[in-house]
């Protein structure tokens, strides 16, 4: 489909929404261009995802007319928001990069189980386990790269204090997106890549 067909098909469908529907849809566009990732898993975004999931064709339609493309994984309620042309991209220092391997290793090791929930701890133990560093993370870097992350919707805290060991941290299905693998051997070949 070309983009003239494309521009018509999304005017068509954004006249046909009421103006605070426009509002959310303006909202929630610039949402995901600056986060990437939304997930009804996160009750912040819960009604965002859902007003995503009933008007994709809406979003799909304007975001394919800049160069991006919009997923939606009803399975794991993520919306996804990735350039085409590999512009925008995120460029992650080294110990990000491992942080988020690692967040991606604990996801796949425990989405069977729900909701998945790790500990600081376990985050420092896995961290030092993995032999990529010849020290542990400090609290300072721990506590910015969580902040990243969280800014992108693939981590939030549960507890305030990320100083403590025993904080605790949800890891939501929009990491699968963020470091894309189709299983754990491929996340672990990933990590390998530092060593």
């Amino acid at each position: 489909m070309n983009l003239s067909s494309i521009s018509d098909l999304f005017n068509e469908k954004y006249k046909k929404l009421s103006s605070s529907n426009r509002r959310n849809f303006i909202r929630i566009g610039n949402k995901l261009l600056s986060v990437c990732f939304i997930t009804a898993k996160k009750d912040a975004d819960f009604e965002d995802y859902y007003f995503v999931e009933e008007n994709y064709k809406l979003f799909q339609h304007y975001f394919q007319l800049i160069g991006w493309k919009v997923e939606l994984d009803q399975n794991l309620l993520v919306v996804t928001l990735f350039n085409q042309y590999e512009y925008n991209r995120l460029k992650l220092k080294l110990k990000e990069s491992i942080i988020l391997l690692i967040l991606r290793l604990f996801y796949e090791e425990k989405a069977t189980l729900g909701d998945v929930v790790i500990t600081i701890n376990e985050l420092n133990k896995k961290f030092l386990s993995l032999n990529l560093q010849d020290r542990p993370i400090t609290k300072t870097d721990l506590r910015s790269i969580l902040s990243l992350f969280r800014r992108y919707n693939l981590v939030e805290y549960m507890d305030r204090d990320l100083t403590k060991g025993n904080s605790r941290l949800i890891i939501y299905p929009t990491i699968l997106y963020a470091v894309k693998a189709y299983n754990i051997h491929e996340v672990y070949k990933k990590v390998e890549v530092y060593k």
